[in-house]
């Protein structure tokens, strides 16, 4: 009778152990696809943030060169690279009679925004008529 306690005894112990490891590697499961979840995440809302910046940028950039164009109605430029807020931008402001195209790319850490603006320009104002975010 001793010989079959410690048989049972020996059994439950080996199930007890048996349910401890299946729930600490369920746990450990968890909470390594939590933690990978957690950093996909974090890089979605630093490439959105990076997009948001270069976006910023190439607003800015766009703005000074309707700034140009106020302050002398014949400017031109290509390839102009401005060094702004952190990140670069390249402008060109092109000319074709009364109408002027402003294109501009904001750079921010390998993340590009590219804006196209057109403006009427008369004598003595400037009327901005398309300016659109381009996806390439």
């Amino acid at each position: 009778m001793f010989e079959r306690k410690k048989t049972i005894q020996s059994q439950s112990g080996f199930a007890a152990i048996v349910c401890v490891v299946v729930v600490s590697a369920t746990i450990l499961i968890i909470a390594k696809t939590a933690s990978l979840l957690s950093l996909r995440e974090i890089e979605m809302v630093d490439a959105e943030s990076k997009g948001g910046e270069a976006l910023a940028l190439a607003e800015g950039c766009g703005e000074e060169m309707l700034r140009q164009l106020e302050l002398d109605n014949q400017y031109e430029v290509t390839g102009l690279i401005l060094l702004m807020g952190g990140g670069v931008c390249d402008a060109t402001v092109s000319r074709a009679g009364e109408q002027a195209v402003i294109e501009t790319v904001g750079n921010r850490q390998d993340y590009y925004k590219r804006i196209l603006i057109t403006a009427g320009i008369a004598s003595s104002s400037i009327t901005v008529t398309g300016w659109q975010e381009v996806n390439e």
